[in-house]
C-alpha cells in the first residue's frame, strides 16, 4: 500500500493508528485541497507541493498520536482534528506559488484552512441545506477568521476554541 511516510519517521506514531485509516484521511484531505483549488478557480501557478504536504501530514499524525496516547482524542472529535489540521496547514503552507503569481492569491493556505474550520462548525446544516446563522453574521465570522488566520500567530488550541465557540 502507498504510504506518505519514509523510513525516518518514528513508527511509534504510525502504530497509534490504523494505516488504512491514515491513508484514507490524508487522501481525503488531498482531494479536498485539490477540489478547493479547482472550485476557487485558482490559476495553475498555485499548486500543492507534495513534500510540504507530507511533512504537514506527519505533524498532524504526531499531534494526534499524542492526544490518543493521553486519551484526549475520541473517534468523534472532529473539532480537534480539523483545528489541528488547519493549524498545521497554515504553518507548513503546502499550497505554493510559482513565479509571477498575483498577490490576490497570497493567502490561499489560510483560505483553505478556513474552509476546513467551517466544515467542522455547525454553521451549515447538511440535512436541511440551511445556514444556522444569518448570512450577514456568517460573512462577519468569515472576515474575522480570515483576519486572524492572515495576521496572527495561529495555534491549534486557539482554532479549537474558536470552533467550540461557534458550536454553542
Amino acid at each position: 500500500m502507498y504510504t506518505i511516510f519514509d523510513e525516518n519517521f518514528d513508527d511509534e506514531f504510525i502504530n497509534e493508528f490504523n494505516e488504512t485509516d491514515l491513508y484514507n484521511f490524508f487522501s481525503q484531505l488531498k482531494r479536498q485541497a485539490q477540489n478547493f483549488l479547482y472550485n476557487s478557480k485558482m490559476p495553475p501557478e498555485i499548486y500543492l507541493n507534495a513534500t510540504i504536504y507530507a511533512h504537514c501530514c506527519r505533524n498532524i499524525i504526531a499531534d494526534l498520536a499524542k492526544f490518543r496516547h493521553l486519551q484526549v482524542l475520541t473517534s468523534e472529535d472532529n473539532v480537534k482534528l480539523n483545528a489541528y489540521t488547519a493549524a498545521w496547514w497554515i504553518r507548513r503552507k503546502p499550497f505554493q506559488h510559482k513565479d509571477n503569481c498575483s498577490k490576490k492569491f497570497l493567502y490561499v493556505n489560510e483560505s483553505f484552512a478556513a474552509t476546513l474550520l467551517f466544515q467542522a462548525s455547525h454553521l451549515y446544516d447538511k440535512t436541511t441545506g440551511q445556514y444556522t446563522v444569518s448570512k450577514d453574521k456568517l460573512a462577519a465570522i468569515a472576515r474575522q477568521l480570515m483576519n486572524y488566520l492572515k495576521f496572527q500567530q495561529v495555534t491549534s488550541q486557539s482554532l479549537e476554541l474558536f470552533l467550540n465557540g461557534l458550536n454553542f
